[in-house]
């Protein structure tokens, strides 16, 4: 049984590695955020680079969300196959 699900557990595997490596990323794009946005004369670089720090982590948290649904999917998919398999085996043995 565990046969048919070592492929769905392997590609599971890589679902949360990956929200893993998202979160670390994160981490290291916000240590140059600042916790707010302050407009003071001569500082259009700041803003400039706050924007753009601003549209990393919507990307990062675009792919942690989608990494993070899959990898439910996923779970989901293999405790199905899981309880079929283990549903078929009972009545085989009858």
């Amino acid at each position: 049984m565990f046969e048919k699900l070592m492929p769905w557990m392997l590609l599971w595997a890589v679902s949360p590695t990956g929200v893993l490596v998202l979160f670390v990323w994160r981490l290291f794009v916000t240590r140059h955020e600042r916790g707010g946005i302050f407009i003071v004369e001569g500082e259009e670089k700041d803003l400039a680079e706050q924007s753009q720090i601003n549209r990393v982590l919507a990307r990062i948290d675009l792919w942690g969300k989608t990494l993070t649904v899959v990898s439910v999917a996923l779970i989901l998919v293999m405790g199905s196959m899981w309880a079929w398999d283990s549903w078929q085996a009972a009545y085989r043995t009858m």
